[in-house]
């Protein structure tokens, strides 16, 4: 079975297939992958898989949402872009780049940039 591009959703047909834990959307490291665990918790379909997991957790704490409120967004959002717009805009971040980019581009900016 070959896994789902990180701009790709999970296999309508398997809902339990989640995307690698490295991959990333909208800059957003592990934004994927949650988006598939919470689709498949609401299909009723995780199996053996942890959701919310510690990581799980962490993310959505970085994003300033709680599960139930990024289920619903998912839910509501079948694009696999829309939910990270929508999870940021919740949170009270613009929706420009992702946080972690942002600071590269000043570092790059004021000469300061990591070789």
């Amino acid at each position: 079975m070959t896994m789902p591009t990180p701009s790709s959703p999970a296999p309508a047909g398997n809902p339990g297939a989640l995307r690698p834990m490295d991959a990333t959307l909208g800059g957003y490291p592990w934004l994927p992958r949650l988006i598939d665990k919470s689709r498949a918790a609401r299909a009723g379909r995780l199996g053996g898989v942890v959701h919310p997991c510690p990581v799980d957790r962490r993310c959505l704490g970085l994003l300033g949402i709680d599960v139930q409120t990024f289920g619903d967004l998912v839910a509501a959002h079948p694009s696999p872009t829309r939910p990270s717009c929508s999870a940021r805009r919740s949170a009270g971040r613009a929706s420009g780049p992702a946080p972690h980019r942002d600071r590269r581009a000043r570092r790059r900016r004021s000469g300061t940039a990591r070789a």
